[in-house]
């Protein structure tokens, strides 16, 4: 008997711990949205926003709807204008997914710091023996070029070269809101090999300068091709 009411006690203490047990354990997802809640961004601004890479111990993953202006470890591009993005966090325990939406207003910039940011992402070779790739739309902004010396590098960039290297001077002009920008860049367009070629070929060439009768001319010299032309010609 007293065995028997022993066992009894011991069931009904093992029932109320595993209740109780199972009433303080929350749900995963409750777990996890709790730690997710945690994590707070603000809801406009002007430079790179500081993305959390984890909280309570889970790893936290980002996904920006438009990285041209907030890219997934948080670097902004500010524009000329307001622009609203939607950058996700997302945590997980085993099969346990769960993400949250922030809202982030990335407020414009000044038309003229916004033009100099457009200037600034211009690279251009100094030195080119060949045409130049010339950006003409950098976030938004047209860009029209302009250059000192067409006949070297025309104002799309095309390049043609001379017997010694040649200095030129493009200018990018931009133009937003009223404000009108420009940025210049010195490139110098390397000499045609070519003509080195060409002129040791010549400085070859020995004919006589007085004569009585046929003279042999070279019609090749090398891989240079030579053709001849008479001020006084017999035929």
């Amino acid at each position: 008997m007293k065995n028997k009411i022993i066992n009894i006690i011991v069931l009904i203490v093992s029932v109320f711990l595993l209740t109780g047990c199972k009433i303080n354990q929350k749900d995963p997802h409750e777990v996890l949205t709790d730690s997710l809640n945690k994590v707070v961004l603000p809801e406009h601004i002007t430079s790179d926003v500081n993305l959390l890479s984890a909280i309570d111990g889970y790893e936290i993953t980002w996904k920006s709807n438009d990285e041209s202006i907030i890219s997934n470890s948080g670097k902004i591009s500010r524009k000329a204008y307001d622009q609203e993005v939607v950058i996700s966090a997302t945590i997980s325990e085993g099969e346990t997914v769960v993400s949250k939406d922030f809202k982030i207003i990335v407020d414009k910039i000044d038309p003229e710091e916004f033009l100099n940011n457009v200037l600034n992402q211009i690279i251009i070779p100094t030195t080119v023996s060949e045409s130049i790739d010339l950006p003409d739309l950098i976030d938004g902004i047209v860009i029209n070029w302009t250059s000192n010396d067409t006949s070297v590098i025309s104002n799309k960039g095309k390049v043609k070269q001379f017997e010694e290297d040649v200095k030129v001077t493009l200018k990018a002009n931009v133009s937003y809101a009223g404000v009108n920008l420009f940025r210049t860049f010195e490139v110098t367009v390397l000499k045609d090999p070519n003509y080195d070629v060409i002129n040791n070929a010549l400085a070859e060439i020995s004919i006589p300068t007085d004569t009585i009768s046929n003279i042999n001319l070279p019609t090749s010299i090398g891989d240079v091709l030579i053709t001849w032309q008479s001020s006084r010609s017999l035929y």
